[in-house]
């Protein structure tokens, strides 16, 4: 029965990243920032260098936005599918947590932006 659950959340979730691609070119990142700074910055810190007051005290380090190498060949459908659903989503930490319930879709599109920005060297999009 679970089984069939999960399977049907994912083709759920599958179909509703579908139209990411579309959803992350319309992110607003000044929206973004503030989302960000709100959700976001007392873990991955204000400048997205994964150094936020409380990254001290966890287990693994949490990402850093800012480091251009790194972010820019991860996917916008990959970034969305880690703020929506939280790390354990795509294989990475259960102390990243799913922000759906938290945020809409379009704001997760403005982090996204926002993140985008933050990145050295700059992200160009394919």
């Amino acid at each position: 029965m679970r089984s069939m659950m999960d399977r049907g959340i994912g083709i759920l979730v599958g179909l509703a990243l579908l139209a990411a691609p579309a959803a992350a070119a319309q992110g607003d990142p000044k929206a973004g920032r503030e989302l960000y700074n709100k959700w976001c910055s007392s873990c991955h810190g204000v400048g997205g260098r994964g150094d936020g007051p409380v990254s001290a005290s966890l287990p693994v380090k949490p990402g850093n936005h800012s480091d251009g190498t790194r972010m820019n060949v991860l996917t916008d459908t990959y970034l969305f599918a880690i703020v929506k659903q939280g790390g354990p989503a795509v294989q990475k930490s259960q102390m990243m947590p799913p922000w759906g319930t938290q945020l809409k879709d379009q704001q997760i599109w403005d982090v996204i932006a926002y993140m985008r920005s933050l990145a050295v060297p700059r992200y160009k999009a394919p």
